[in-house]
């Protein structure tokens, strides 16, 4: 009787003090606050307290989007409050809010990203600089403000693969030889002829003096000449297109004939 009777009281004991721990866990798992103790910290969780996870940070099971956010999306230093110089994301993020990241962003380069439009997936995006191995847009869109109020630049269409240069000149005579392989370093007539296949430059010239001009490529030189005889001081500008020493493409087809942003010629015409 004595053995039962120390038994009951024993586990009556050890079911008080369980219950006493579980009350301890529970008390600081249901909301933001301090755990007993100060022995960790506290847990992620469903209350409106700002918290920090100083780890790595996983969300979905990779299938379907990774991270929801329906407000604004910033990574951002604990210690500082700023924004966090880089984010490294395998899945998905979707938010209707903006995404803030004060460095770079770059999508890996064997993987195809579609930003889609403001009703399915961003809202506003800014970043330091965003890498594109190739990007696809139905409109490529500079913002200017101009004393309070913004306007839009629409930049225009290139087709293939190209890139181009201006500038204006000023010669004496009826001549003027420039060759493209002597620029200075780093200016934009060097840094065009370094960028471009060297046999596809197509030269535009036009006069701001009263004669007529003609330009041309041969070899390293472009050649302007005017079309009679100057004696004057002949002021120019020039416009030079070429197409990219990195293209290799043989058509003007998309790659990815199932991207799901694009102008819909079709029903426009």
């Amino acid at each position: 009787m004595e053995i039962k009777n120390i038994l009951i009281k024993s586990s009556v004991l050890v079911v008080f003090f369980s219950l006493i721990v579980l009350s301890g866990i529970f008390a600081w798992t249901d909301a933001p606050s301090t755990p007993p103790e100060l022995n960790t910290d506290p847990p992620i969780n469903v209350g409106d307290a700002t918290q920090y996870k100083l780890g790595t940070f996983g969300a979905g099971n990779g299938t379907g989007y990774g991270l929801v956010s329906l407000a604004a999306f910033a990574v951002v230093d604990p210690a500082t409050l700023m924004p966090y110089t880089n984010i490294d994301l395998v899945g998905n993020i979707e938010t209707e809010g903006t995404i803030t990241v004060a460095g770079d962003i770059l999508p890996e380069s064997d993987v195809t990203s579609d930003l889609g439009t403001w009703d399915n997936q961003w809202a506003n995006m800014y970043a330091e600089t965003i890498y594109f191995n190739k990007g696809n847009f139905n409109i490529l869109d500079p913002t200017y403000q101009i004393e309070g109020t913004k306007y839009a630049t629409y930049v225009s269409d290139m087709t293939g693969l190209k890139a181009e240069t201006v500038g204006e000149l000023e010669f004496t005579g009826n001549e003027i030889v420039i060759n493209l392989s002597k620029q200075k370093k780093g200016s934009d007539l060097w840094l065009f002829y370094n960028i471009v296949k060297k046999d596809t430059i197509i030269p535009f010239v036009s006069s701001q003096s009263p004669v007529g001009l003609y330009g041309y490529i041969d070899g390293e030189n472009f050649i302007i000449k005017t079309i009679s005889e100057y004696s004057g001081n002949v002021k120019l500008s020039y416009r030079l297109i070429g197409e990219r020493i990195d293209n290799t493409a043989t058509n003007n087809l998309s790659d990815n004939q199932n991207i799901s942003t694009f102008i819909n010629v079709d029903e426009i015409k």
